[in-house]
């Protein structure tokens, strides 16, 4: 579930992170994007194919491991269910966040709208 969330599938936590990213970077730079876009495609194709080596590659050795307890469960569980929250709710965590990246976002255009220094 986690590699497939890197991946970026829509209806989990990092599809809506790289659709905000691509969406926000086309404005300011269409070529960049193209090129970002195209790193995301080829992340999908590195996590692919990790992901078909390490559940169809070949059995070197035959490893004696017990399976998940109750506390892996509950771990594992829980963050499955972030995970999921996210894609499907992302606003959420925007709206927790919108006051913070306004105050960044202002800070910014302040420090770029300043004079520059007069002893140069």
């Amino acid at each position: 579930m986690f590699v497939l969330a890197s991946l970026g599938l829509p209806g989990l936590g990092n599809f809506i992170a790289e659709i905000l990213i691509l969406t926000g970077s086309f404005t300011a730079s269409k070529i960049l994007t193209g090129i970002a876009a195209l790193g995301f495609i080829a992340a999908t194709l590195y996590s692919l194919r990790i992901m078909q080596k390490v559940f169809y590659g070949p059995v070197l050795k035959k490893w004696e491991i017990a399976d998940f307890g109750l506390r892996e469960m509950i771990v594992m569980g829980s963050l499955a269910i972030v995970i999921i929250w996210l894609g499907l709710f992302p606003s959420s965590i925007l709206n927790a966040t919108q006051q913070m990246v306004r105050g960044v976002i202002e800070q910014v255009n302040i420090t770029a709208n300043m004079p520059q220094n007069a002893n140069r």
